[in-house]
C-alpha cells in the first residue's frame, strides 16, 4: 500500500515519493494547472480537485487524467469557486483545510451556487461529527484520507454521473445551512 492509500496503480507507487515517481509530469501538470489550465483527455467527465498540498492535488490529477476525466486544479476556495462559476465541473473533490476558508465553507458555498454539484470531501483529520456535517450539507462522501483509491474511484464515478444530470440551483434550504 502507498503512503496515499490502497487502491492506487503500481506504475504510480513503484518508485515511493510522488514527486520522485514522475518529477517531469507532475512539474509539467502544476505549470498548466497554475495557468488555469484544464487538461481533457477525453469525455468521461469534468473534476475539479480542490487541495492546497501539491503533492495531493497532483497525485489526484494524474490519477485521474489516466482514467479518462478532464481534471483541474485549485489550491484556494477562492480559486475553486472561481473555476466552478467559470466552469462547473461534474464532481469536486475537496481538502477540509484549505489556507483561506475551510472545506465546510466552500461546500456551502458551492452548493448555494449549485445544488446539483456532486463534492467529494477529504479529510486528514478523522473527525466524525464534521463528516456528518458535510453529508448533511451536500457533500456525497466524506473520505479520510490516506483514502482506498477504489474507494474513490467509485465515488467520484458515481458522482461525475449524478453531476451530469441538468443543473439546477441551489434550493432554499441548502442555501439555508
Amino acid at each position: 500500500m502507498s503512503r496515499w492509500g490502497k487502491g492506487l496503480p503500481e506504475r504510480l507507487t513503484a518508485a515511493g515519493s510522488y514527486s520522485a515517481r514522475q518529477p517531469g509530469m507532475a512539474l509539467a501538470l502544476s505549470a498548466w494547472a497554475m495557468k488555469g489550465g484544464h487538461i481533457k483527455m477525453s469525455d468521461h467527465g469534468s473534476i475539479l480537485v480542490v487541495d492546497d498540498e501539491a503533492h495531493v492535488s497532483e497525485m489526484l490529477q494524474e490519477y485521474f487524467l489516466e482514467l479518462g476525466y478532464s481534471v483541474d486544479v485549485a489550491t484556494t476556495g477562492d480559486e475553486a469557486f472561481r473555476r466552478a462559476v467559470s466552469k462547473r465541473p461534474d464532481a469536486v473533490i475537496l481538502d477540509m483545510r484549505l489556507p483561506d476558508t475551510t472545506g465546510e465553507q466552500l461546500l456551502t458555498r458551492l452548493r448555494t451556487l449549485d445544488g446539483s454539484l456532486r463534492i467529494v470531501m477529504l479529510s486528514g483529520h478523522v473527525d466524525e461529527d464534521i463528516a456528518r456535517r458535510t453529508v448533511a450539507a451536500g457533500a456525497v462522501e466524506c473520505l479520510h484520507k490516506p483514502f482506498d483509491f477504489d474507494v474513490l474511484q467509485r465515488t467520484i464515478t458515481q458522482a461525475v454521473e449524478a453531476g451530469r444530470e441538468p443543473h439546477r440551483p441551489a434550493d432554499a434550504e441548502c442555501v439555508a445551512r
